[in-house]
């Protein structure tokens, strides 16, 4: 029988990517997985899509990877505030 590549995820007749967020970038990222449609219901196309969204998932924690590392260096108390505005829900802005 054949393997279903890693990642996907079908829900109802919709494939999906299903990626777990490392642990160390849990508190970055905001979120213990990511979920993101790959609008196909073919499973041909689904294999190949996969592969773009996972390159670009792994594209976002290497980002998440510098930021943790640049905050690490710093280390506490030392520099300026990390900006969280742009990362909040509006209505958890203050105004």
């Amino acid at each position: 029988m054949a393997r279903r590549p890693e990642h996907l995820l079908l829900r109802g007749n919709i494939w999906w990517l299903r990626v777990r967020v490392p642990d160390e970038l849990r508190s970055i990222i905001g979120k213990v997985e990511i979920r993101r449609s790959l609008k196909t219901s073919d499973a041909t196309e689904a294999k190949r899509r996969v592969r773009i969204e996972r390159v670009k998932t792994e594209a976002e924690f290497d980002d998440a990877r510098r930021v943790l590392a640049q905050s690490q260096a710093k280390g506490p108390g030392s520099g300026r505030p990390v900006d969280l505005t742009g990362l909040l829900p509006v209505s958890w802005t203050l105004s």
